[in-house]
């Protein structure tokens, strides 16, 4: 049986058909770009846990060899890390901060040195992390008793906070070259930098009083 409208709902079917005519096209556009959207936005957060979990698979390996000082698997599982995308390139700083803080700590500074110095090259947008692989950097060169490759290694700049740390090292790298006067002048600006840390002020005086004695024997005339 056929359905039989009346007139004014025939007038409503036939302006809807019109509106229909007129904004179909936009309406399903705009439905179709919110669920490719919701798509992307669950999809991407997908992505981004799938590259979280990953960089802490990594970060468990380094850690792991770390213990048993196995220095290539722990250099495998820093380059793993490195290569994840989103996250890899900022983890693998701090990565290679904790190799070298190990290495260090077993006399192994040639062990770290190769990530040190990759993760530099790196770069990084955190300021607080660059500074810090450089100056760790120089510190391995230094432990190997190269102070030209530890003085290239250091920065021209560093923001006001690293000031300090990098005026010591001057410092060390100038004693290390028989400086011991420039390494004077290099402690007492890293003291005039220093606020609010008496424990780290202790440690630079007893520097600076270690390049004056070598300073004044040096200038001392022989008999």
């Amino acid at each position: 049986m056929a359905l039989v409208l009346s007139h004014e709902e025939q007038e409503q079917v036939d302006a809807l058909k019109a509106w229909w005519r007129e904004n179909g096209r936009l309406l399903i556009a705009a439905v179709s770009a919110a669920l490719v959207f919701s798509l992307g936005w669950h999809g991407w957060q997908w992505w981004r846990s799938e590259q979280i979990q990953a960089a802490a698979h990594a970060f468990e390996a380094i850690d792991q060899a770390l213990e048993k000082q196995a220095w290539a698997e722990a250099r495998a599982a820093w380059e793993r890390l490195k290569a994840i995308p989103w996250v890899g390139k900022t983890q693998a700083a701090f990565a290679a901060l904790a190799i070298a803080d190990r290495a260090a700590a077993e006399h192994a500074a040639a062990e770290a040195i190769p990530v040190v110095r990759e993760a530099v090259a790196l770069g990084n947008a955190d300021d607080a992390v660059q500074p810090l692989l450089a100056f760790t950097l120089a510190e391995l060169h230094l432990a190997q008793g190269d102070d030209d490759a530890a003085a290239k290694a250091l920065p021209q700049a560093v923001p006001a906070p690293y000031q300090p740390r990098l005026w010591a090292l001057k410092g060390d790298i100038a004693l290390a070259h028989g400086q011991a006067q420039q390494a004077v002048s290099h402690y007492d600006q890293a003291l005039a930098e220093v606020r609010g840390d008496p424990s780290w002020q202790m440690v630079l005086r007893a520097q600076r009083e270690q390049a004056a004695i070598v300073s004044d024997s040096v200038q001392e005339p022989t008999q």
